[in-house]
């Protein structure tokens, strides 16, 4: 209760707060007792890109998750909707990449869902390595339960790739659902499955999401 207090305390002095999306700024001027006035929505932002390099018709679809592994992010949803029936058929691989404390516990998720074959978790990488994966990446995924801005996202957009969300946080802002992305409801596996495949499937379907994505 103390830290709490202690928190609104200080938001209430301060002259300006940024938030990241409009959803927390009404966390702190409804929640936190910040007057309307002194709180300001600025978005993350990421450098344009060059959009897509052309690639080969029949190169292996490549799936990309960036970000911490935890729950929190979705990532044992995720497993299990490249694991169901809806994507066993198509031609695909997946990079899931980040640190945390439980990349292991991942590890035996994807064995025992008998995707290791196609499913890679390399850990923690560093910015090349990130735009490495961004520029062999067909799709991101973020099946995320909390979010403030992802910047995953952001630079998956930013290059023109099929992007698959949910809406939470500050995502809802960026993220149009059949516009410049899926957008799919926290913990959806089924509906993760469909999303995933119909962006590997529906050349014009990835296509509209793609300069959907690059228009923003």
């Amino acid at each position: 209760r103390a830290i709490r207090w202690a928190a609104r305390s200080m938001f209430r002095r301060s002259q300006r707060v940024i938030a990241l999306s409009a959803q927390d700024r009404d966390l702190l001027t409804k929640v936190l007792g910040v007057e309307p006035g002194r709180a300001e929505v600025l978005a993350n932002a990421v450098p344009a890109s060059k959009g897509r390099r052309l690639t080969s018709e029949h190169k292996q679809a490549h799936i990309i998750f960036l970000g911490n592994l935890s729950r929190r992010k979705g990532v044992h949803d995720l497993i299990r909707a490249l694991a169901s029936n809806t994507l066993r058929e198509l031609d695909w691989h997946a990079t899931l990449a980040g640190g945390g404390s439980e990349l292991s516990y991942f590890q035996e998720l994807v064995n025992a869902a008998g995707v290791a074959n196609r499913v890679a978790i390399p850990g923690w990488v560093d910015r090349e390595g990130v735009a490495a994966l961004m520029d062999s990446a067909d799709v991101l995924v973020l099946p995320s339960y909390d979010e403030g801005m992802a910047m995953s996202v952001l630079e998956g957009l930013s290059r023109g790739l099929c992007v698959v969300s949910t809406p939470v946080g500050g995502l809802a802002d960026v993220v149009e659902d059949r516009v410049s992305g899926l957008v799919v409801t926290p913990g959806a596996v089924v509906g993760f499955a469909e999303a995933l495949a119909a962006c590997l499937s529906d050349n014009e379907l990835a296509a509209r999401l793609q300069a959907g994505a690059l228009d923003l």
